[in-house]
């Protein structure tokens, strides 16, 4: 029984890998990386809850700033068996960018979707991992994201998706590669 057990939970992450905020404990290693990194004054704070993760905080033009983000630990993430992501998140003031980094560089390109302000409703979408859009520094280079690359990703993270000041907030329930 028990090794029956083990191989159907051990399959089961051949299937998904889905992070959980409310139930995986462990999960609460996501840190702030706001545009202060680059002389910005903007603010954003990650909490956790028994049923997700919210990030708030304050996007700020002055200084050249710019954007708030808040990004996994860097692991490798194999992600080429998957082929889409789900989120169940809800949001107020700012549409947020989905990204994934292939590499710890930040003039490396990484692959960002765009996830709607939600009104503070719950919503959960669907992306389709080959329809991610290259970036390049914030800026679309027109491209996607090639098949290979999956395998290469090392960091998640949520992004402030609009270059205006204002407030705004996020909370995420989980996030699922399927």
């Amino acid at each position: 029984m028990k090794l029956s057990i083990f191989i159907f939970t051990s399959l089961s992450f051949l299937f998904s890998q889905r992070t959980d905020f409310g139930s995986d404990n462990g999960q609460t290693s996501w840190r702030a990386v706001n545009d202060g990194v680059m002389g910005g004054l903007s603010t954003g704070k990650v909490t956790y809850s028994e049923t997700s993760m919210t990030f708030v905080g304050n996007v700020s033009l002055a200084n050249n700033g710019g954007f708030a983000s808040i990004r996994s630990a860097y692991q490798k993430r194999d992600l080429s068996d998957f082929s889409k992501v789900k989120i169940k998140y809800r949001s107020e003031g700012y549409d947020f960018g989905f990204s994934m980094n292939k590499d710890r560089r930040f003039w490396i390109p990484n692959y960002k979707q765009n996830l709607k302000q939600t009104n503070w409703e719950w919503k959960t979408v669907e992306f389709d991992l080959m329809d991610f859009n290259e970036y390049y520094i914030g800026r679309p280079t027109g491209a996607k994201i090639d098949k290979r690359l999956l395998s290469q990703i090392i960091q998640i993270g949520l992004i402030t998706n609009e270059k205006r000041a204002g407030s705004f907030k996020i909370e995420v329930d989980y996030l699922e590669f399927i």
